[in-house]
């Protein structure tokens, strides 16, 4: 008898931590234990791995007269999940020599890396969070990482490191062993693609250059996709706005290769991404105002990961945006400046990332109809100013966009003929190339100190109306921003006057 050393890991919100497995086995009364800070789901693994490998073919543990000891290093790191199994079942083979691998196994035995959950049968299932693991794998080196069949799609999209996917504990220890190789799994091209708008409520919405009428709404929109500016829609109920917010992420560009694997890496470690391996279109998320901070936000349960985070790269959209908690919407302060949300624990700290573009929509006072001109508004004073004051000031200094959306008449057939319909492929292009300009142009302060290309005039007045609105400073730069991407819209090289109009039009809160 001998201790056997395998690398396993586990995944810790969007990072990843190497785990060594040893086992040890000696002579005695029967006993299995885990140690290492190992959860319940953890420990559990005994049950688990003593009857895969008896359907594998070998000597259950509970048949022998021995006392197993697996611990999980490093001990004060909490290991929580099923995806150690595969890793301490071949530890456990190695330890009794029921399974002798090939020389080429020890020659690389510390680049190693075994992930999966035993069924009791021996297959393999899948686990969360392979994508964040394969990640830090091939940052420390591991040149081999054995996962579930249904994991490897993802796993692939890590370069420099050999992925074998396997169905069954059978299929590793043969491979190990030299008996039968499994193939090293390769990602094709076009490997099963999230299709455009198959994220949460954003699917079968109308396509956003369907959409009649709205033009004011529909540009503002895409000046705030285009800049990524957080933007507000105002206006009476059935107007319009959810409609609007949902298309708005059919005209935005399809995700670069290095957006994909993050956005797919949170998506795995959230296990939302399912038998997907590839995101190439940006998330829409739209949670309930019910939702809790924890939810929103982050940091709840085993799964700090919220919904502002699963929108990396995408859209949030927050329907009935002041009926959210009041939690909820102060805390979106941090994300809206920094495009991170950071969560303290007592033992543990995360920064997450939450670049996304915020889309608000809400209704101008509690009954809906405040400043409608087709139906009178039946608020008292006092309820005005409660349903005001949900929102804060400094959260209103952070909109970028403000935009009234007014019913219009009735119409139940696009009108094609309308001249501001812009086909949604036009859009996309146009939005990915002021991306790409933004790209290059990113470092904040250079771009304030030359106040990103704008003329004499163009500053003179917006300093004038910025001291006539007393504009924060924030709110001075915002504005300056959104007249920068709607200068870019016109490719026009220089920030003009107009371009300041507009945007200080964007700046009028309505509510």
């Amino acid at each position: 008898m001998k201790i056997a050393k395998v690398l396993s890991a586990q995944n810790d919100c969007l990072d990843g931590h190497i785990i060594q497995v040893e086992v040890d086995i000696s002579r005695g009364l029967h006993a299995f234990s885990v140690v290492g800070m190992a959860n319940k789901s953890v420990a559990e693994a005994k049950d688990r791995i003593a009857s895969a490998i008896k359907h594998s073919g070998y000597t259950s543990p509970k048949s022998r007269n021995e006392k197993v000891v697996i611990s999980l290093a490093p001990a004060h790191l909490p290991k929580e999940g099923t995806g150690f199994d595969l890793a301490m079942a071949i530890g456990y083979l190695i330890a009794t020599k029921d399974l002798r691998p090939d020389r080429a196994f020890y020659a690389l035995a510390e680049k190693i890396l075994f992930i999966g959950e035993l069924a009791l049968d021996g297959n393999l299932r899948s686990t969360s969070g392979v994508l964040a693991i394969a990640k830090i794998a091939a940052e420390r080196g591991i040149v081999q990482l054995f996962v579930p069949k249904e994991n490897a799609d993802e796993a692939c999209l890590i370069p420099n490191i050999s992925i074998y996917g396997a169905t069954t504990l059978k299929e590793v220890i043969q491979h190990l062993e030299g008996v039968r190789q499994l193939s090293v799994f390769k990602s094709p091209p076009t490997l099963r693609e999230i299709p455009r708008q198959a994220t949460q409520s954003a699917s079968h919405s109308t396509p956003f250059h369907e959409i009649v009428n709205q033009e004011a709404a529909k540009r503002a929109l895409c000046i705030a996709l285009a800049g990524r500016h957080t933007v507000a829609l105002i206006g009476p109920p059935g107007t319009g706005k959810t409609l609007l917010a949902k298309s708005s992420v059919s005209v935005l560009p399809d995700l670069r290769t290095p957006e994909q694997i993050e956005v797919a890496t949170i998506h795995s470690s959230a296990n939302i991404l399912g038998d997907r391996s590839r995101v190439t279109s940006p998330p829409f998320r739209a949670p309930h105002h019910s939702a809790s901070y924890a939810a929103i936000i982050g940091g709840g349960g085993k799964q700090p990961v919220g919904e502002i985070t699963l929108a990396h790269r995408g859209i949030l959209f927050l329907d009935e945006f002041p009926e959210f908690d009041r939690r909820v919407i102060e805390a979106l302060r941090q994300p809206m400046e920094e495009k991170v949300v950071r969560i303290s624990r007592a033992e543990q700290r995360y920064e997450l990332p939450a670049d996304c573009i915020i889309i608000l929509a809400m209704n101008p006072c509690p009954c809906g109809y405040r400043g409608s001109l087709k139906r009178a508004c039946t608020c008292s004073q006092p309820a005005l100013r409660r349903y005001a004051e949900k929102i804060s000031g400094p959260i209103i200094d952070r909109i970028d966009i403000w935009v009234r959306v007014e019913q219009n008449e009735y119409t139940f057939t696009p009108n094609t003929a309308h001249t501001k319909n812009v086909s949604a492929e036009i859009l996309k292009n146009r939005i990915a190339s002021i991306h790409a300009k933004h790209q290059k142009s990113n470092d904040a302060q250079k771009n304030e100190s030359s106040h990103l290309g704008a003329t004499e005039d163009a500053i003179k007045m917006l300093k004038t109306e910025a001291a006539t609105l007393a504009m924060s400073t924030r709110g001075f730069h915002r504005t300056l921003r959104v007249a920068r991407t709607i200068a870019d819209f016109e490719d026009s090289e220089n920030i003009e006057k107009r371009h300041i109009l507009e945007a200080l039009q964007y700046r009028k809160v309505t509510l």
